[in-house]
């Protein structure tokens, strides 16, 4: 009954108030006429070609939170007491902030070598980190867990480390790409928005 009652007064008022909001708002416009002829994409430096700039971008938002995810890490799986939440609530904010401006600088660098794709460079540049996180992972169960925890040598224990660690990554991947893309987004139409169109 009460989710019932969650769904009846919260949810749905909410939905409809949403959905007429929406409906009453003038329709979202780019800045920019676009060309209807795509202009080819001019050679790319080595640091721009889409893997190289990719794992570029995700060391850095990796960086900022590398402690915490060795702590975090230590705690789930070693049995550890995490108490410094405020200091993970500071570092996500940090990771944030780094997320946003990393894409925002490499959206710009590729703009400027004459990438005019960068939609899904945008989302792979801030989900970037991930593959470091799942990387680091396989370390920590490798030279941390399986050497402190012989029990964990098990197939069922493996794989559940496993499955965790590529579920977490996803999720990670998907809120930290959603970020990078919403800041590039944003930064390029703020950019083009000045443009002068004579």
């Amino acid at each position: 009954m009460l989710l019932f009652a969650l769904w009846l007064f919260i949810k749905l008022p909410l939905t409809l108030l949403g959905g007429w909001y929406g409906f009453k708002r003038q329709p979202y416009s780019e800045p920019v006429r676009t060309n209807a002829i795509p202009r080819p994409i001019p050679p790319q430096p080595g640091y721009m070609k889409p893997l190289p700039s990719i794992l570029l971008a995700g060391a850095l938002p990796f960086a900022v939170i590398f402690i915490e995810l060795f702590l975090v890490l230590k705690s789930i799986w070693q049995d550890s007491f995490y108490y410094e939440y405020g200091f993970a609530i500071i570092v996500g904010l940090i990771l944030s902030l780094t997320v946003c401006e990393t894409t925002v600088i490499m959206v710009w660098l590729s703009l400027n070598s004459g990438h005019h794709r960068w939609w899904w460079r945008a989302f792979a540049y801030g989900a970037s980190s991930s593959v470091y996180i799942f990387a680091y992972s396989v370390f920590f169960y490798f030279t941390r867990l399986r050497a402190g925890m012989p029990d964990v040598a098990g197939f069922v224990p493996t794989l559940t480390f496993f499955v965790h660690s590529l579920l977490i990554s996803a999720a990670y991947a998907l809120c930290t790409g959603s970020m990078g893309f919403f800041a590039a987004y944003f930064f390029v139409r703020r950019i083009y928005r000045m443009v002068k169109l004579s």
